[in-house]
């Protein structure tokens, strides 16, 4: 009982607890509803003020915005009075300043300008017929003039040619990397930059250009054409200059393959000195330079086959570069929309000077053609190869102009004509080594390497720098080249003038009286083939590709000519026959016995004679000749010694035995050395 009496009490105190707490917040919300009456009389108050005070304020407010409207109205139109006022005095305001040329600050003069284009544009909307428009607009076409004119003075006074040695420079560069050897320099040279102008003079040309361009009349494409003519006089006189440097001085040119004739001499010769033997004779030895093959005769020049061709190359080189550095300072100073007619004006005239320099090379190489100088083609074919490989860097510089079609199909017609010449001369050339009908005039004395053998080998190994070109051109179709068949197109051009170069050779041998003479002349020539082209690794490859047994022929035809010198000596073998002889030999037989040895001097000594003047320039080659001589004639020669030396055939013996197996040595060892005496 006692714990649910304290429950209902502890339950009772609770109740009073909530209960007072109620009584509390009902007092709370009583103050609160009697606040909240207050405040809205307050503001039901405030409101009214507010209503009454919008009704007295409005219309102060309306007539103040509109006074403030007709004052901005006012200030407006006294602006624009000004302004009107202005334009028909600015052009006396401006004029002689203008008068004064912008003297360097154009952005000060450009400001002139827009006052009156200002003028102009207002005189033109508003008043189209006034005379205050003709009169700004006279005056701005007056400073458009000046600052035109000063914008040609400006770009003429810093545009001058490209310095010689810089252009020799970049055409070094491109030569040593293309593994040319036009007078190419040896060390790697860092690419030469090209500025053309100050990068200041560029920014006010490009200020200008862009001003005048974009001033809404209707002739402002005058500066364009200004700025393109001019750098087109520029890169012109920088290729003139350049052409003008590099074009050697006039010279008789003496013809590479159209051999002089000589003196009319016997078959064999006569007495009077050899000069182009000995010339050949130091080819052979490799102790006369390449250029001396270019002049003929031996002699030692510097001149180039084809005046002008090399220079040509070295232009086709510069040109395209200049294009590019050209296009790269039009961009900086021309708006874009123009490039193509600008670019257009400025390539122009240099690439048709290119191309008449060209045309003019290709014109003398048929000339010269036509007088067999054949060397020309080697010319022809280095014009070939750069324009070939520059062909596609010119077309895409070509198309960046509004012309560029018709002068990419210039440019394509000279490297056609110049292919087309080429390969002609190629045929021609085969044709010619056939056919040469120099034949008594021509042969060399003594039987050494002739001028046309030694001419056509050099020209064979330069066709080895120009492989691919020849190759293309030999296979004579247009599109797709697989470099093995331009190889093999090269060998067999290389085979056919090998061929034809031999068939040459047997015809004039057939001139010689003296068929030993004749072999030994074959001897030489086809020694001196087979050396060169076993001495070039890729000559021989590219010859075996057409011909497989190439090396193994000339090998035979060489092999087939020392027998034929060797049968030169049967006459002085056949002394040394076999005799039966008695002891004491009879009369008869030392009559015979006399004969023999006799004869066999006769023949020795007037071999020894004849042969001494005959010459074989290759040491290896002579070197075993002589030994074969020995083997040949001396072996028999010792035994007939040992058997018939010892009879009592004669009372002079010095007479009849005359040499002895050494002696006889010593002279077969002595052939074809012109400084040795008679023994």
């Amino acid at each position: 009982m006692e714990a649910v009496a304290a429950r209902r009490k502890h339950i009772e105190a609770r109740l009073a607890q909530d209960e007072a707490k109620i009584k509390e917040l009902s007092e709370r919300l009583s103050q609160s509803e009697k606040l909240t009456k207050d405040m809205v009389d307050i503001l039901d108050s405030f409101d009214g003020r507010l209503t009454k005070m919008d009704k007295t304020i409005m219309p102060v407010y309306k007539k103040t915005k509109q006074l403030t409207a007709l004052q901005e109205n006012i200030d407006s139109t006294m602006t624009k009075l000004q302004q009107v006022i202005d334009y028909h005095h600015v052009a006396d305001e401006v004029d002689p300043k203008l008068r004064e040329g912008p003297k360097g600050n154009f952005e000060a003069y450009l400001k002139l300008l827009d006052k009156l284009r200002a003028a102009v544009d207002f005189f033109r909307h508003n008043n189209p017929s006034s005379m205050e428009l003709s009169h700004v607009t006279t005056s701005f076409d007056r400073g458009i003039e000046i600052l035109e004119k000063n914008f040609r003075d400006l770009l003429r006074h810093n545009s001058e040619p490209v310095p010689y040695a810089v252009l020799q420079k970049m055409v070094d560069l491109e030569l040593s990397q293309a593994g040319d050897e036009i007078q190419a320099s040896p060390t790697k040279q860092a690419t030469p930059t090209i500025q053309h102008l100050p990068d200041g003079v560029v920014k006010d040309l490009s200020t200008v250009a862009r001003y005048v361009v974009t001033s809404a009349a209707e002739n402002r494409g005058d500066i364009l054409n200004n700025y393109g003519q001019i750098r087109s006089n520029t890169l012109g006189r920088t290729l003139s200059s350049f052409y003008d440097n590099n074009t050697p001085r006039k010279q008789a040119y003496a013809s590479s393959f159209a051999v002089k004739p000589a003196t009319p001499t016997k078959k064999q010769g006569g007495k009077k000195k050899d000069i182009t033997g000995l010339a050949r004779s130091k080819i052979v030895q490799g102790k006369l330079s390449t250029s001396s093959l270019l002049a003929g005769d031996g002699a030692v020049t510097s001149d180039e086959p084809l005046e002008g061709a090399t220079v040509v190359v070295k232009l086709s080189i510069i040109l395209m570069k200049l294009m590019k550095s050209e296009f790269v300072l039009m961009e900086r100073i021309v708006p874009q929309r123009h490039h193509s007619h600008v670019f257009n004006i400025i390539i122009s005239e240099p690439i048709n000077y290119l191309i008449s320099k060209g045309d003019s090379v290709l014109t003398l190489a048929q000339r010269q053609m036509t007088r067999h100088e054949f060397l020309t083609i080697i010319s022809i074919l280095k014009i070939v190869e750069a324009l070939y490989k520059t062909l596609p860097e010119y077309k895409s510089l070509l198309f960046n102009a509004t012309g560029g079609e018709e002068l990419y199909v210039k440019f394509g017609h000279l490297l056609g004509r110049c292919e087309k010449l080429a390969s002609k001369g190629l045929q021609d050339y085969i044709v010619y080594i056939k056919g040469d009908s120099e034949k008594v005039s021509n042969l060399p004395r003594d039987g050494t390497v002739h001028e046309l053998t030694s001419k056509t080998m050099w020209f064979l190994e330069q066709m080895l720098t120009f492989s691919d070109t020849v190759g293309r051109l030999q296979l004579n179709h247009e599109g797709y080249y697989d470099l093995e068949d331009c190889r093999k197109a090269v060998g067999n051009f290389m085979v056919q003038t090998l061929n034809a170069l031999a068939l040459n050779m047997e015809q004039k041998a057939r001139n010689y009286e003296s068929p030993v003479l004749a072999a030994v002349f074959l001897l030489n020539n086809y020694s001196f083939v087979h050396s060169t082209f076993t001495r070039k690794e890729l000559m021989l490859d590219l010859m075996r590709m057409a011909l497989r047994d190439i090396e193994e022929n000339y090998v035979t035809l060489i092999d087939n000519q020392r027998s034929g010198y060797q049968r030169g000596f049967a006459k002085l073998l056949g002394h040394l026959g076999h005799l039966s002889v008695n002891l004491p030999p009879t009369k008869n037989q030392k009559q015979a016995l006399k004969d023999k040895f006799k004869g066999f001097n006769v023949e020795l000594e007037e071999l020894f004679k004849t042969q001494q003047q005959y010459s074989i320039p290759d040491p290896t080659l002579r070197r075993r000749v002589r030994d074969e001589i020995v083997q040949l004639v001396n072996i028999p020669y010792e035994a007939f010694y040992d058997e018939y030396s010892g009879v009592n055939f004669t009372k002079n013996r010095d007479k009849y035995i005359k040499y002895t197996p050494d002696d006889v040595e010593a002279k077969l060892l002595s052939f074809f050395d012109q400084g040795a005496g008679l023994q």
